[in-house]
């Protein structure tokens, strides 16, 4: 699978902690494959998962996940659409 926006920074944090991604994803009541795919950097994490990871890591998003993860797709910034982020 192609990594779009590499592996992200929060990946590294649940190894750290010695946790595994399906087992942190139970863990918050996320999707395992959403996540895995979202720290793999094969897809930008869905708002569930920003606001979960951010408020069990106690950071920022800025220090889970990349800009380009992050930032809004074309489509979106062109309608002006907002999505917040702890």
């Amino acid at each position: 699978m192609a990594r779009r926006f590499g592996t992200q920074p929060a990946h590294a944090l649940v190894r750290a902690n010695g946790m595994t991604i399906s087992g942190l994803a139970l863990l918050l009541g996320l999707n395992p494959q959403h996540l895995k795919a979202a720290l793999g950097g094969v897809i930008r994490p869905s708002h569930e998962v920003r606001v979960a990871l951010t408020e069990f890591f106690d950071l920022p998003i800025t220090e889970l996940f990349t800009p380009e993860a992050i930032e809004l797709p074309h489509r979106l910034q062109k309608t002006g659409c907002e999505v917040t982020a702890r």
